[in-house]
């Protein structure tokens, strides 16, 4: 399967309608969260979300991952954020950006989106902050 990411098409939407989300806070532009696998057969949609707590004096008070069914950990708990995309690809928010994976754990998109919404028919709509009063959106193609 091969990923593709469009061009922005420049529709942009209304603040109200969606919440805003601040640009990544990491200073590189070449940053990419680090995601521990563990390689599984059981398919992404089947993934279960989960949250550790973390220490007090940590950033943050949580750390998300996904396991299986059976309580094998697929994705290690050390994100923000994670989100089944559906079409055998996940998200994850690490500095108040979405990434995206395929169920292999190869990454989609090298830049972080401030929204994404689920795969549907091979195609992701994604968002970048345009400030004030927006969103630029874009979409990821799969097929």
């Amino acid at each position: 399967m091969t990923f593709q990411i469009s061009k922005f098409v420049g529709a942009i939407c209304s603040a109200m309608l969606i919440a805003s989300a601040s640009s990544c806070t990491e200073s590189d532009p070449d940053y990419v969260p680090i995601l521990r696998f563990n390689e599984t057969t059981v398919p992404v949609d089947q993934w279960i979300p989960f949250a550790i707590k973390l220490p007090l004096n940590s950033p943050r008070s949580t750390a998300w991952g996904f396991k299986t069914p059976d309580g094998r950990i697929v994705v290690e708990p050390d994100f923000d954020s994670v989100f089944k995309l559906g079409e055998n690809c996940f998200a994850v928010q690490s500095s108040e950006q979405w990434y995206v994976f395929d169920e292999n754990a190869t990454l989609i998109n090298r830049q972080g989106y401030g929204r994404i919404l689920p795969f549907k028919d091979g195609l992701a709509w994604v968002g970048l902050p345009t400030g004030r009063f927006g969103w630029l959106w874009g979409i990821i193609d799969t097929t």
